[in-house]
């Protein structure tokens, strides 16, 4: 094997090739300079200092780059002029080193890095900012992020406007949320959190497109502030469709009917968002026994939160804020009113209030008899359940026997449970045949129990004074002029228990009309069809009380109800005549 590094001596062939020798000199010196160079640099004070090269002169680089020249420095004039290069012309040296440092991907990757930081830092710091403007209580539950369901129950002063304008801005600083407020009306909810949340966007310098007033905020990172209102079941199709990040329910003791809103609609508009979604129920105590925020308050799955007026510390003179109230209300401390808004107290329920107070029920019916008269009594329902309700007349006494009542149902659904109870009150020892008193919002209703369901005695009820006759009906319950079954479960019981007068808002005095915002009496309206005719027939009250009108043919039953009360105009238009003749608008 021929040696891969021969020794070239004298005398060997490559001695006469001179290129070949000058070479093997240069080479010899560069390895005399390289060492001598590396003794030099061992030598340096540098090393004998511990120190690097390295950093000395990026700082030496640094500290010329950076060197002030009049109003800039040579780093920021290099880079004014390389882009202004590049800008002015693509193609050459400078703009295509900038295309191909722009279309890294480690580049573009580690921008977006740092951008997120930032950002992220931002709204870190601009959440601190909203929860610094709150008191300990509200706090802890801007601090919740955790729990999917809260339920806030506060007294009245105790900021809970405040802490709910502070709750949607937390959730919209994240990009792409979708908060929404609800209250008993879009007007309640503009009037509650209009002030607060305009104040915070100033003062925290938000940008977003929109105002307050007109419900509909949208921020520049793609989220959004939705300020509506929910009055009853009508309400709910708007909200259908949507996509929510945070949901507060705020009054949630007063709103109507809101089980079937969250349940169908709300709940299902959250599901996006996963553990990131929020629903927040904040409000009063409620003032009646069944209440859907009551039912929330019993859930121990549900997160609760609860604080009044005395937490707040920006209320003035508070130790005697209570005694003010009283003295002003002509109350003590122990009623139900001060307990439920001013401590809190779920507990506290306002009988005063209760339509049907002192009402009366009964175990068993009397046996071995024959009953005077039957009547069906029947709530269509407009925006609320059907009900219905049947009962027999004894010795001058009004017995309900049965009772019905449901939501979302089909008419059909109705009128075969009016066929239902018409047919069990015939088994029943009568001395005439039961009559069914209609309500007249669903007038096609009523033909259609005569037409389709063969009941012939049919009657549209009469409604005028109904302020006048709930309380002629709340005397008869009272009275044994009506009774009721004892039965705890029964809606007829549930709604008497609960069916409250408003009171005013500002003087705490009971107003003489049915607050539906607590409990809206769908069996006692069809209870109430009733007690007009027995009040006219049995007990012969026809000061406030007017007979039924039968109902025969669609063409009769629109007369009829025309000339219902001494001529009232009440605008009826019918279409079509014969068969089509039974759907006609008012």
């Amino acid at each position: 094997m021929s040696n891969p590094n021969p020794v070239h001596t004298k005398g060997s062939q490559f001695e006469s090739n001179n290129d070949v020798q000058k070479k093997a000199q240069a080479g010899r010196k560069k390895s005399k300079d390289k060492e001598a160079a590396t003794q030099a640099i061992t030598k340096s004070s540098a090393i004998k200092s511990g120190k690097r090269v390295t950093p000395e002169v990026q700082d030496y680089i640094r500290e010329e780059l950076l060197k002030p020249t009049g109003s800039s420095n040579y780093m920021k004039s290099f880079i004014k002029a390389f882009l202004k290069e590049a800008k002015e012309d693509p193609n050459s040296r400078c703009g295509q080193l900038l295309a191909s440092a722009m279309f890294s991907d480690q580049l573009l990757t580690h921008l977006d890095e740092e951008a997120n930081k930032q950002m992220a830092k931002d709204r870190e710091f601009l959440v601190y900012r909203i929860r610094n403007t709150l008191y300990e209580k509200q706090q802890e539950l801007f601090d919740n992020k955790t729990d999917q369901t809260i339920i806030a129950i506060c007294t009245r002063r105790a900021g809970k406007t405040e802490c709910n304008a502070r709750l949607l801005l937390r959730d919209v600083i994240e990009p792409g949320h979708n908060a929404l407020y609800l209250n008993r009306s879009f007007d309640n909810a503009v009037r509650q959190l209009g002030k607060p949340l305009d104040e915070l966007l100033m003062k925290l310098d938000m940008p977003h497109r929109g105002q307050v007033s007109s419900g509909y905020i949208e921020f520049d990172n793609g989220s959004t502030i939705t300020l509506s209102g929910y009055n009853n079941k009508g309400d709910i199709d708007r909200y259908r469709g949507g996509h929510y990040s945070l949901i507060i329910l705020d009054e949630i003791s007063h709103l109507r009917s809101p089980k079937v809103l969250i349940e169908e609609v709300l709940e299902p508009s959250q599901v996006d968002y996963g553990k990131e979604a929020q629903m927040i129920f904040t409000g009063t105590p409620p003032r009646n026994k069944v209440n859907y925020a009551r039912e929330l308050w019993n859930n121990p799955k549900i997160k609760h939160f609860h604080w009044s007026f005395m937490d707040n510390p920006f209320i003035p003179d508070k130790d005697n804020v209570v005694d003010r109230i009283c003295e002003k209300h002509g109350c003590t401390k122990d009623s139900a009113f001060i307990q439920r808004e001013y401590f809190g107290n779920m507990d506290a329920i306002d009988e005063d209030s209760m339509v049907f107070r002192g009402y009366r029920t009964y175990n068993e019916l009397p046996k071995n008899v024959s009953f005077d008269k039957a009547y069906v009594g029947v709530d269509f329902g407009f925006e609320d359940a059907a009900a219905v309700i049947s009962g027999v007349v004894y010795n001058k006494t009004l017995y309900i026997v049965d009772q019905w009542s449901e939501r979302h149902q089909p008419i059909s659904k109705l009128c075969e449970e009016v066929k239902r109870q018409y047919d069990n009150l015939k088994k029943m020892p009568l001395k005439q045949q039961p009559w069914v008193l209609t309500d007249t919002n669903v007038k096609e209703g009523a033909y259609e129990l005569q037409a389709t369901y063969k009941i012939p005695n049919v009657f549209c009820a009469y409604k005028y004074d109904k302020d006048v006759a709930i309380e002629q009906l709340a005397e008869f319950m009272r009275t044994d002029k009506i009774l009721i079954p004892n039965k705890q479960d029964g809606i007829l019981y549930i709604e008497a228990e609960n069916t409250l007068w408003k009171r005013d808002d500002e003087t705490d005095e009971i107003l003489h009309e049915i607050d539906d915002e607590q409990m809206h009496p769908n069996a006692l309206m069809a209870l109430l069809y009733v007690s007009r005719q027995y009040a006219y027939e049995v007990l012969n009250i026809v000061d406030i009380n007017k007979p039924a009108k039968e109902v025969t043919t669609a063409q009769e039953m629109v007369q009829k109800y025309e000339t219902f009360e001494d001529n009232r105009d009440l605008d009826l238009l019918e279409i079509g005549n014969g068969e089509g003749g039974r759907h006609f608008v008012r």
